[in-house]
């Protein structure tokens, strides 16, 4: 029996960046941020979102705040 693949639902926030990330990642936080063009509050949901479900990290070097995907 083959297990069942969770499917992972995402907000529009999430999907907006999600999709962003899959095409150029690892990304400056300041390069996706604009490249995204979400509010303030939007960005803020979607992140915190796409870490809580474990799909995405922020590394954190110096002053240099990178993010990629979880694969």
């Amino acid at each position: 029996m083959k297990p069942e693949s969770k499917l992972i639902e995402l907000t529009e926030e999430e999907k907006t960046i999600y999709d962003h990330l899959k095409k150029a990642h690892p990304i400056l936080l300041g390069e996706l941020k604009s490249t995204v063009a979400l509010s303030n509050k939007k960005w803020d949901k979607g992140m915190k979102g796409l870490s809580k479900k474990d799909l995405i990290k922020v590394h954190v070097e110096g002053e240099k705040k990178t993010v990629k995907l979880n694969t």
